[in-house]
């Protein structure tokens, strides 16, 4: 429900990034009632700026029916801001981090948050890896961060080779499961927690969220590499034994290692990665969604594959 009182200030919201995730998240805070404006690249400007007149499209593939279309929203409330001095001279109450992991480590994005977040700003941090949050805290420090776990699957539009997406028009699709709601952590986390939830996300506030977002973090990487081997076929992963009894191995020697890291015992959670199980878990979860599953995990993950490869160099490393 938007802010509605006169007295009210709505919010000011810096989104970095205007990706699936960063469009996903300013269309939720829109809805809330923020001020949200889009920090980009330069070269990114003008066209965002003209698709921005004609609208954002963006399909909401929430629910598990295949029958039913999914919903199109055209959001013409974006702006676009080019230049971080221009984005400085606002003091925003938050600015979203919507980047991949080793977009923050890049020189002129740390550079880019020493400036913006001061004062009363917080930095809401997408990534949520500890080695992401050493990185942020060096930068900003502890009382000016908030992480935010993503508690939706986005992606574009339409995807190749899929009925369930053929003859939609170019844009984000974004699927929210039921369970489990987005995971916030950080200093004075309660107002943002308020805003997400008007804005249609549903948000609780924890304690040690790596703990409660490290065994899907786990268990996605190494799904994603698997499938990465066995050329995105969800079919020849589930039909050749061999590849299961691998991805089996390799994810119950990736929980005996980050035991201490998680919230749920690897014990406990043996009997699901046993190959058998694997295979029926990866078929209903391919049958249930409204989409190509393996065909959106291969754009999103090809796209992203720089951060895949840092997390499973974690993984063997610890």
């Amino acid at each position: 429900m938007p802010l509605s009182k006169a007295n009210v200030q709505a919010p000011k919201v810096l989104i970095i990034g205007a990706g699936a995730t960063g469009q996903v998240y300013g269309r939720a805070l829109l809805r809330a009632g923020a001020q949200v404006q889009f920090l980009v690249r330069e070269k990114y400007l003008a066209s965002l700026r003209a698709q921005a007149v004609r609208g954002f499209v963006i399909y909401d593939f929430s629910g598990f029916s295949r029958r039913r279309p999914p919903r199109l929203h055209r959001e013409l409330g974006f702006s676009f801001i080019g230049d971080v001095t221009e984005a400085a001279a606002t003091e925003w109450d938050y600015v979203f981090l919507c980047v991949s992991s080793p977009a923050i480590r890049e020189a002129e994005l740390t550079a880019c948050l020493a400036r913006l977040v001061r004062g009363k700003t917080k930095l809401v941090s997408i990534q949520a890896g500890l080695e992401d949050e050493e990185f942020l805290l060096e930068v900003i420090g502890r009382d000016r961060l908030i992480s935010l776990s993503v508690s939706f699957m986005s992606f574009e539009v339409p995807l190749p080779h899929d009925p369930q997406t053929a003859g939609l028009s170019s844009g984000w699709g974004v699927f929210v499961p039921p369970f489990p709601p987005a995971l916030l952590e950080g200093d004075s986390p309660g107002a943002l927690r308020d805003l997400l939830i008007r804005g249609g996300i549903s948000t609780r506030i924890v304690l040690k969220m790596r703990k409660q977002i490290a065994l899907p973090d786990l268990i996605l990487n190494f799904l994603v590499e698997a499938l990465r081997e066995q050329g995105w076929s969800i079919r020849k992963l589930t039909r050749d034994p061999s590849a299961l009894r691998r991805l089996s191995e390799s994810l119950q020697w990736a929980l005996k290692k980050e035991g201490a890291q998680i919230s749920v015992s690897p014990r406990g959670l043996g009997w699901l990665m046993r190959p058998m199980n694997l295979r029926v878990l990866i078929w209903l979860i391919q049958k249930r969604l409204p989409f190509d599953l393996e065909k959106m995990l291969e754009r999103h993950f090809t796209k992203v594959q720089a951060q895949t490869q840092l997390k499973m160099q974690r993984y063997l490393a610890n």
